[in-house]
């Protein structure tokens, strides 16, 4: 099995939103912690009770950065960037659901796909996908702070 890493938080994980920031670090958290229980069992209703937890923190951080998004009207704005960036979450929680269900009847997902994909996608997702939010909020808010 291919070795995968814990993510290190570093600078360039930043999207400069205080809130979005502390759940992209609790994100990267659970999934390092995921990657140090994988070390020491391999009981399969553990990893369904993971994707499980990470499936419900997930959701909530969508929920939270797609509200602070819609409270600066990143929609009205920049429509485009708001649906891709919305498609982007849904994809990912498709993608875990389909594995839950993969885990719950017995289907062959091996530990190295899902946090491959966990691990790919938070990277991704956190350094380029979310950036241009953070700028955009960050915008707004400065804007906020003039008037």
């Amino acid at each position: 099995m291919s070795e995968i890493r814990p993510i290190d938080w570093c600078d360039e994980f930043n999207i400069g939103v205080p809130e979005i920031d502390i759940q992209h670090r609790r994100l990267v958290q659970l999934f390092n912690d995921t990657l140090q229980w994988m070390g020491a069992t391999s009981n399969l209703a553990g990893w369904e009770n993971l994707v499980f937890d990470f499936l419900g923190y997930a959701l909530y951080h969508f929920h939270s950065e797609e509200a602070l998004a819609n409270r600066y009207g990143y929609g009205q704005e920049q429509p485009s960037r708001a649906l891709s960036h919305h498609g982007e979450h849904e994809a990912f929680m498709a993608h875990v659901k389909e594995t839950q269900a993969s885990l719950k009847s017995g289907k062959d997902v091996t530990k190295l796909d899902i946090l491959s994909f966990i691990h790919d996608w938070l990277v991704n997702h956190i350094a380029h996908d979310d950036m241009p939010l953070g700028t955009y909020i960050r915008t707004k808010r400065g804007a906020e702070l003039r008037h």
